[in-house]
Parts: structure tokens; sequence; C-alpha cells
């Protein structure tokens, strides 16, 4: 900016104002704050270099002085024999706070009634994201078990090509989302908000696009938050956004929006929040406190994960994808994905290569913690038609033989001590009934004579419809 030395601080005011004015708007020259762009007592003048604007974003701090409007532009201000240098800069102009109603047209986002300024962070109407959108509103898939949803041609989901343009439906999807809705619309119980817990690797993260798919079908406001890649997704009938984990906070104090939450700790909002995660404490423990409820996502069964083969892995081989599913169970992450990615292949071994009693204890009672990984690998959810985690199980036969196999020969006497005592319930108690499952896997080979009784009162057959195994959960059983 040129002006004339000894000049009023408000006259370079007047300079700046005009040159920050539109025919939309204009910026009154008193509203603007210049500041000396050297901290107090100090003789050096800022640079212009690539910290300047992290610099702006954080406010302008009490260590650099305001510049009143009575004082002139002289020696005072700037030194003796003032040179201006090259990058250098020598005024800070801090610009009035707007209200929304003052905002240009162009600078707001408007959902609704609701009007919202437009943050550096945001993108309005992205290509790519427009296209998800649009694939999303024009697709006619009917959402059953055993569909899949297949996006145009370089048209991927949420516009972003490492996360592919497919999705199998899964068989627990559509009674899922029934109960998504029936919870997150009880106004008897008044819980707004719902956590979809589960093993990871099962298709949580893939349930929230079909979520998304539903509400933007029915035409609902929709903000997508992604753990993993660090951004908010706005959807609504009349705009496409993307913007930072703090953006679009209006629209999410809207009961009337719905809020999905992939893998990372949600704010509390009055929106219709689920959140989808692996039972990370840390992410979903203090949210459900409040106006809130859970559920589980079963694993895969090996008929989910025959049919999604034959529709998406389809150069994998048969005997290959049954053979991982022999040792992983149904963690569709690494029977179908990774089954043929050896450093991945190799994690369940190296996860069975640390267990010893007491730490398969301490992670039967604390599958929840941060840093449970590992045992995931090992151990799934048993999870009830009614979406209810019921108990914790080996996350396959080979696993719990090979765990069983591994204890035994680091420490015989304390795992048959161990597998003898009656103390402990619920996952310890299931946790004694797998252990010595292995052992009469290990015994009965051997021969001998055995003592034998039956575990039902009354000569009554047991019925074990309504008691499926983990990796044969089918929700085609629902329907009968």
């Amino acid at each position: 900016v040129k002006i004339a030395s000894n000049a009023k601080v408000s006259a370079l005011q007047e300079k700046l104002a005009g040159i920050l004015s539109t025919e939309q708007h204009t910026v009154p020259s008193r509203l603007l704050t210049l500041y000396l762009a050297r901290k107090k007592g100090e003789a050096t003048w800022m640079n212009h270099d690539h910290t300047v604007k992290g610099f702006l974003r954080g406010g302008i701090s009490t260590e650099y002085e305001e510049m009143l409007s009575s004082w002139i532009l002289d020696e005072d201000c700037f030194g003796k024999n003032f040179q201006p240098g090259r990058k250098e800069i020598h005024v800070l102009v801090e610009l009035p706070q707007l209200s929304e109603a003052e905002l240009p047209r162009d600078r707001q986002l408007v959902v609704g009634d609701v009007h919202i300024p437009i943050t550096q962070s945001m993108s309005l109407n992205p290509p790519a994201l427009v296209a998800f959108w649009n694939a999303f509103l024009n697709d006619s898939t009917d959402v059953k078990a055993g569909a899949l949803v297949e996006l145009p041609r370089d048209t991927y989901l949420l516009g972003d090509s490492t996360l592919g343009s497919r999705i199998y439906i899964r068989h627990c999807y559509p009674a899922l989302w029934e109960l998504c809705l029936e919870r997150i619309h009880d106004e008897k119980t008044n819980t707004p908000h719902l956590v979809i817990l589960g093993n990871p690797g099962i298709g949580k993260t893939f349930f929230g696009y079909v979520i998304v798919l539903h509400l933007v079908r029915t035409n609902e406001t929709v903000v997508y938050e992604s753990g993993g890649l660090k951004k908010r997704f706005l959807f609504a009938h009349n705009v496409v956004a993307q913007g930072s984990q703090e953006d679009f906070v209006r629209i999410l104090d809207q009961p009337t929006t719905y809020y999905i939450v992939d893998a990372v700790k949600p704010a509390y909002y009055p929106a219709k929040t689920i959140l989808l995660t692996s039972p990370r404490r840390s992410i979903w423990y203090e949210f459900n406190k409040t106006n809130c409820r859970s559920c589980y996502m079963p694993v895969w069964s090996l008929k989910e994960i025959l049919q999604c083969r034959e529709l998406m892995y389809s150069d994998t081989p048969m005997a290959v994808v049954q053979k991982c599913f022999r040792r992983w169970g149904g963690i569709a992450r690494y029977v179908l994905r990774f089954s043929q990615v050896r450093n991945q292949q190799l994690l369940l071994e190296k996860a069975m290569d640390i267990v010893d009693l007491d730490w398969l204890v301490k992670a039967c009672g604390q599958l929840d913690a941060n840093d449970a990984q590992v045992s995931h690998r090992l151990l799934h959810y048993r999870v009830s038609k009614a979406f209810d985690s019921e108990y914790i199980v080996f996350a396959s036969q080979y696993v719990q033989q090979a765990v069983y196999n591994r204890l035994y020969k680091k420490d015989k006497r304390k795992l048959l001590e161990f597998i003898a005592a009656s103390d402990g319930f619920g996952a310890l108690a299931v946790l004694r009934g797998h252990l010595f499952e292995g052992h009469v896997h290990s015994v009965l080979p051997r021969g001998g004579t055995f003592k034998v009784r039956r575990l039902v009162e009354n000569n009554e057959a047991y019925d074990d419809d309504d008691d499926l195994m983990e990796d044969e959960w089918d929700g085609d059983d629902e329907d009968g």
C-alpha cells in the first residue's frame, strides 16, 4: 500500500478499507484495527514467509502494539531512517467480525434456515464429492442382504479413490439399519444417539456409507465425519461440502440433522448421531453415557464371505479364502482384502506368540482397551440377533487350539488349574469353557476311560436353532 509519509493512521485505514470493500459489501475504515508488525520492545519486523498463514489463523496476540488512528506514520512508528526491506511485513490488519447477516452471500453456506460463514478449511461442491453424492442420489440398488452397490466409473466413496467404489451389503445391514432408525427416533427413551461397536475389519465403516445412502435418498441433511480422513462431509439437498473436524457446528446443532461418525470420538450435538467404532474406550465410552444406546455388529458368516468373494474378489482362489476363514474367523479384512498379503496374514501368528494365561484373562476383561488391537485378532464378540454382545469367543477353532497348545506348553499346571477352577463368571467363565474344549480335543485322541453325563435336565433336548455360533450369524434367519 502506498501512502504519504507523515499521514495519519486513519488515512491508512481508509486506504485499506477501499481495497477490501466490494460492490456487495463495504468495509468501514473505523472497524479496521492496525498493529505494528513487530513485537513490543523489538526492532525486527515480521518476515513474509510460510509461517505467516498459520500465524494469522491464530489471531494477533497482545505482543503486538495497536496503532491508534490519531498516530502519525513517522519515525515514532517505524524508527529513524526507516527503509522497507524485502519480504518484510510492517502493518498487521485485523478485519471486523461481521455478523452472519452482514456476510456477503458468496461467503455464507446456507442449509435450510441455517446460515454459517464459509471458513478457510471448507470446500464447497468439490467435483469428486459431488459426483459421489449424485451417484448415491441416482442409485436404485435394492439395499438387501447380498446386494452390491456399485458407483459409476471414476466415482469413489466420499470422492476418495483409496476408498473404492463398491459396497457389499452384509446380511446384518438391513436389520441393523432398522434398529438404528428405531432407537434414534424413540421419543419414549429420548436417545437420539447410538453407538455401534464390533471387532475391527468387519464392515462398520461401509455400513456408515450405507447409512448415508439411505439418508441421501430421503433428502435428509447429513454430516459424515471420518476419523481416518480427519474430515467432515456435509450432504444437503442444495449443497455438498467438506471441511475440518470443527466445521458445520451450527448444522449439527439442529436436531433434524443426522451425524454419522466413523472411528473418532464425537462431540456432543443435538443432531441424531450414530457412532461406528471398534470398542476403544477412549472413543465411545464417555459419549455413550448421555442420551445414548449401544449395540454390536457381528463378524461375518462363511456364507457372506463366499458371496462377497464372488462379487468383489473373484480373482482370489476359493481355497485361499476358505483357509483364511478357518484361521481368522469372520474378519473380512484378513479373509478377503488381505488374504494374499503375507505380512498381514502373519499378524495372527504374531498375536498368538505373545499370549500367556495372565494376558488372556486380562484381554477378556478389557477388550475395549485402547491397546486391544492384538486381542481383537484372537477374540471375537459373539453377537445375538438383537445385536447385543452375549460373550467373547476365540476367533476360530484354529486359534482356540493354537492358544491352548501354547498355554499347555508354557505352563501345563497353571493352565489345568485354571480350567479346573469354578470361580469367575461372564467372559472369564466362557474363556475357561473354551480352554476346556481345547483340552478335551487334546486328551480324547489319546484314548482312555471317561465319565459321561448329560448337560440338560429331564432328558430335554437342547434346541440350538436360536443359538448360532458367531461364524454362522446370518440375518436371513430373521425372515424365517
